[in-house]
């Protein structure tokens, strides 16, 4: 049985994310057996600005910032993660890219998905993010999930999925946790 996380994607009041990020949780436990789900979010950490002048992949895990090595703790705990990322300027959050760099070695050899949402589904996002996880060795799925602030949002304030994402949800939570049982054999 792998313990997945999924992961806020920013930080500020009001946000959308969070509501995603419920859903997903509440869909994963209801509909995808033999596995552990837990909510990650960054928020919660209340992570600085990365200014560090030091390569965090350097530190072996132990870092000078206590909140940071809080962070890194906890990410240590899981097998795979579901990354929910918004759009931003065509990017992913800043507070998102700030957690991701204060650390390293705790996402290697572990498995990945996102799960993308903007005016124009969060890809740019989606892209980007995806770059970055490979960088951490993380195996990021090929089945992603992406909702519409136009459609899957009512005044884009409310998330309210059209239920024709369920085939994309479960082919992405069969991906990922299938990838973070197989990879828990390399570590």
């Amino acid at each position: 049985m792998s313990k997945i996380a999924i992961v806020t994607g920013t930080t500020r009041e009001g946000r959308n994310n969070i509501q995603v990020a419920e859903f997903l949780l509440n869909y994963a436990k209801e509909n995808v057996q033999g596995h552990e789900f837990e909510l990650l979010d960054i928020k919660e950490f209340d992570l600085p600005r990365f200014e560090g002048n030091y390569i965090p992949g350097m530190l072996g895990g132990k870092y000078p910032d206590p909140k940071v090595q809080k962070w890194a703790d906890k990410v240590s705990e899981f097998d795979g993660y579901v990354f929910v990322t918004p759009e931003y300027n065509k990017a992913l959050s800043s507070s998102l890219k700030d957690a991701l760099d204060h650390i390293s070695g705790e996402f290697n050899n572990k498995a990945a998905a996102i799960v993308s949402y903007g005016g124009s589904l969060g890809l740019s996002a989606n892209v980007f993010l995806r770059v970055i996880l490979a960088n951490f060795k993380l195996a990021v799925t090929s089945q992603q999930v992406q909702f519409s602030l136009n459609t899957d949002f009512v005044n884009m304030a409310e998330f309210k999925p059209a239920d024709y994402h369920a085939g994309s949800l479960n082919m992405m939570f069969n991906e990922v946790t299938t990838w973070a049982d197989a990879l828990k054999t390399i570590r």
